[in-house]
């Protein structure tokens, strides 16, 4: 019963944990973007979520004490393999919007080969298994497809506003931006990476110009440092998971072979394949 009772707390933990950067930061096709908030309130709460002392750092540890009852929990079936779901649903968020740590893929990626994958059958169509190998693929896309952000996608995230082509709540049918619409959402990220009002973003004396300039100088140097370490940690990721991945896609080709349809699915072990090359062939070259 105690047992069962640590399981259930342990998954509440991770669902909890997951949800922190999604509500903080928002996310694409929420209300996030309709919202009218300080700029300097979202860049601090990036901050605050990037610091080992004040967010991903506290998540590693969390995740580290609810690892350490993993040996423990073998008699529980599904229910620990709900909470390894749960696990990796976690990690994912948090690499949507927090560039993680190294040390922190190396903790989970590596938890993850030695002691989930391994117990997965590849050849059950059991749908545990499968909620499994999609939750480990969707984790590692996350990493992979943040490694493929420019450096105005990071200098626009770090301010809470995401690009358009990434916002889900716009119709399937709508035009694409025009040039026009691309300048004023390139002008409204400048001016709330500066901290000044868009609409007196035109009003400026000089000197706060230069003050500005100095500014995005320095908030455009961090963001190219940024890019490099998402890049070095997909990288990472990649070496960690390669032998993993590529049963997992030999089996998925496998399947897609002997059924009618042979349709890959865009979060299952080929689609991660084809997004780790984007991410890290780039930075590789």
């Amino acid at each position: 019963h105690n047992m069962l009772c640590t399981q259930t707390l342990h998954q509440c933990i991770c669902i909890s944990l997951s949800c922190i950067p999604d509500a903080l930061l928002g996310s694409p096709g929420g209300v996030r973007g309709r919202l009218s908030v300080d700029p300097k309130c979202v860049q601090a709460t990036n901050t605050e979520l990037r610091f080992p002392e004040t967010g991903v750092g506290l998540v590693k540890e969390a995740l580290a004490r609810i690892l350490e009852h993993q040996d423990n929990e073998h008699n529980f079936g599904n229910k620990v393999i709900s909470k390894q779901r749960h696990f990796f649903i976690t990690c994912e968020r948090w690499a949507i919007f927090v560039p993680l740590p190294i040390d922190f893929v190396e903790q989970t990626v590596s938890f993850s080969l030695s002691h989930v994958i391994p117990n997965i059958d590849l050849s059950s169509s059991n749908p545990y298994n499968t909620s499994i190998k999609s939750a480990f693929c969707s984790y590692l896309i996350s990493i992979f497809e943040s490694a493929c952000m420019s450096i105005d996608n990071i200098l626009a995230s770090s301010v809470g506003i995401l690009s358009e082509q990434n916002n889900s709540n716009h119709p399937s049918g709508r035009k694409r931006q025009s040039s026009r619409a691309k300048k004023r959402h390139k002008e409204k990220v400048q001016s709330m990476i500066n901290g000044t009002s868009y609409k007196k973003n035109n009003v400026k004396n000089s000197e706060n110009t230069n003050i500005d300039t100095d500014s995005t100088q320095i908030k455009r140097a961090l963001a190219e440092r940024e890019l490099d370490h998402r890049g070095m940690v997909a990288c990472r990721a990649a070496m960690l998971s390669w032998d993993v991945l590529y049963q997992l896609v030999v089996h998925s080709l496998n399947e897609m072979a002997i059924t009618s349809d042979g349709i890959a699915q865009g979060e299952g072990p080929v689609g991660c394949i084809c997004t780790m090359t984007s991410a890290f062939l780039p930075y590789i070259i």
